[in-house]
């Protein structure tokens, strides 16, 4: 058990065992005095009298020995102490950055080891000053701590000032950045390399992709001067040589007027194809309800296929040309390759927020999903021309055409059921 003295303060339980048996010895020690000297009177009273005194020389022997205690345990705190306040005074030298106390003038009162670069070149020492113009700065440094920036001796160094308000000085924290300042710089000038490159390859690829805009349009218009020429040559051996030739011959001649149209048609999709790129007309809104209605007037599709029109179809902004042979290309196509006795083909738009999808669907013959990218190459066609006149230029004009206005086109195909083109156009 714990006993407690007058001032509340707990005796160990080994203070308290020393305590009781001095007064049992000292107790003892008087019913021995009692019983062998003393008449009854005179033994009580010093039997008291030595009771109060042993009692009195246990609490002074538990109290020197309390205070022996404190005195060994404060000495242990005290060595801790200085231990942990020695190890702590080694840490800024041991630091391997630069570490300064200055006062508000710029005195340096403290400088670890790895501030010595620094000192000469400043060519202070602690009890010295920094230079002039960081003394200047030290009047702005107030609440907040501060970076700056100094050379010394080719090196870059980093220099926070920290103020301590209550002491009234600044510790300062040094870094040397040179390396990582290199590093900047190298990655800096790497970017503007690369960015110069990527000008020049983009104006090289410009002008390359204008020459041969214009080589395509040129050689285009300048073949169709003596096509026609042909042609018509062509046609008068018909008209005025019928009787001449057998029926082979005009087998013949008509496979030249044949191949003559193919290559007119072709030089055609060309232009238009190379025109998508070079004349672009302005921009304008263009109601496609109005459009389409106007576009499959002129295709004129046989009565055996039903063209839906969906409702609501938007009104956009774009070249209204471009528009036009976009979906002409798109129905036309579904209208030449349809294999169906009732043919259904659907013009219809989905609202995706930033962006219209527009689908042209239809119950054709369908394209396999190998066919899904070839198709949109220019001159790719899936049917050979002899048994299906087409140019292979329409499906990539389409694809021309969408993406000029920041687009992409794709499809979904069944064989035997039929294909869905999509495209999208920004709102």
């Amino acid at each position: 058990m714990n006993i407690k003295n007058a001032n509340n303060k707990i005796f160990t339980p080994t203070e308290t065992t020393l305590m009781v048996a001095t007064i049992i010895i000292s107790t003892f020690i008087v019913a021995i005095i009692f019983a062998l000297y003393f008449n009854d009177h005179q033994a009580k009273v010093l039997a008291v009298i030595l009771a109060i005194v042993g009692i009195l020389m246990g609490y002074v022997v538990c109290l020197q020995i309390r205070q022996t205690r404190r005195f060994a345990e404060q000495a242990a705190e005290l060595v801790e102490v200085n231990e942990q306040m020695r190890k702590l005074a080694k840490i800024p030298n041991e630091n391997p950055n630069p570490i300064l106390r200055v006062d508000r003038d710029g005195l340096i009162l403290y400088a670890n080891h790895a501030s010595q670069s620094l000192l000469n070149c400043w060519q202070s020492q602690e009890g010295g000053y920094l230079p002039d113009d960081l003394r200047q700065r030290l009047t702005d440094i107030v609440h907040s701590s501060v970076e700056i920036e100094t050379i010394c001796n080719e090196r870059i160094f980093q220099l926070t000032f920290m103020p301590i308000e209550e002491m009234d000085y600044l510790n300062v924290y040094g870094r040397d950045i040179t390396e990582r300042k290199r590093i900047r710089l190298e990655l800096y000038q790497l970017n503007a390399e690369l960015e110069e490159r990527v000008k020049q390859r983009t104006a090289e690829l410009e002008a390359a992709n204008n020459e041969l805009k214009d080589f395509a349009y040129i050689v285009s218009h300048d073949l169709k001067a003596p096509l026609r020429g042909i042609s018509q040559l062509a046609n008068w051996l018909v008209k005025d040589y019928a009787s001449a030739f057998d029926e082979e011959g005009k087998q013949m001649v008509a496979l030249l007027i044949n191949r003559v149209t193919r290559m007119d048609n072709l030089i055609n999709g060309i232009l238009q194809y190379s025109r998508v790129g070079r004349l672009k007309g302005r921009d304008e809104p263009v109601n496609l309800e109005i459009l389409i209605k106007q576009i499959i007037d002129s295709l004129s599709p046989p009565t055996s296929i039903e063209i839906i029109i969906e409702p609501a179809l938007p009104t956009v902004i774009g070249d209204k040309t471009q528009l036009e042979e976009l979906f002409q290309n798109l129905l036309s196509n579904a209208i030449k390759f349809m294999d169906k006795p009732q043919g259904h083909i659907t013009v219809g738009c989905i609202d995706e927020g930033t962006y219209w999808k527009f689908m042209v669907a239809d119950n054709g013959p369908g394209i396999e999903e190998k066919y899904h990218q070839k198709i949109f190459q220019i001159f790719q066609t899936l049917t050979p021309r002899d048994v299906r006149e087409s140019t292979g230029i329409g499906l990539s004009l389409v694809k021309k055409i969408v993406e000029s206005y920041h687009g992409r086109v794709w499809l979904e195909s069944t064989v035997g059921q039929g294909t869905t083109f999509f495209f999208t156009w920004l709102k």
